[in-house]
């Protein structure tokens, strides 16, 4: 007696039925059941990929709006070709928007251009040589060590660099360090 076996739907044709559950009720059903699948496949992977970019205690909250963009999303925005890339392409982008939202703002400087009359020529000149210094420094180091320094010196943090950059963390940090001594030995010879 020959036994059928069922063959699993693939990606594409789990999101097909998530796409048609407006149709009816049982589609509706059958959209959980597909959703359900797809969710089964891909979250270890994504808890993995959201874990290195968001604090833990958020986790879990990130990972469920991420699965809700992708419920939404889903009969409209999605291609039908990788559905992986597409939700860690979600899940990216909910992190760069996260990141945006909990960076303070700036608070503007008091007196942001300088007013010439009250400081002496003689400082003036000085602090015009040291930036001069400083930026022919920048331009010596090397091009991804220059990178990072002037992605720090602009505000980004290092997920925003890493993601950039497409480094890791321990990397970008790296780098930092090494601009800063580089800078400052560069910066002390010229002073000498």
């Amino acid at each position: 007696m020959a036994t059928t076996t069922e063959i699993e739907p693939d990606d594409a044709q789990l999101t097909e039925i998530v796409a048609r559950r407006e149709q009816s009720r049982e589609a509706m059903a059958a959209a959980r059941l597909a959703y359900d699948r797809l969710y089964q496949r891909h979250s270890g992977r994504l808890l993995a990929f959201l874990a290195s970019r968001v604090e833990k205690h958020d986790l879990d909250d990130v990972q469920q709006e991420v699965w809700l963009r992708v419920w939404k999303a889903l009969p409209a925005r999605f291609d039908g070709k990788d559905f992986r890339a597409w939700i860690f392409e979600i899940a990216r982008n909910l992190v760069v928007d996260r990141h945006r939202r909990m960076k303070p703002d700036r608070l503007p400087d008091d007196d942001p251009i300088p007013d010439r009359r009250s400081i002496s020529s003689e400082d003036y000149l000085l602090e015009n040589e040291r930036r001069e210094i400083l930026a022919r420094c920048l331009d010596r180091l090397p091009p991804d060590v220059a990178q990072v320094f002037r992605a720090r010196l602009s505000g980004r943090d290092y997920v925003e660099i890493c993601q950039v950059g497409a480094m890791t963390a321990n990397r970008a940090q790296k780098l930092q360090h090494q601009a800063k001594k580089l800078l400052k030995s560069c910066v002390e010879a010229a002073l000498a």
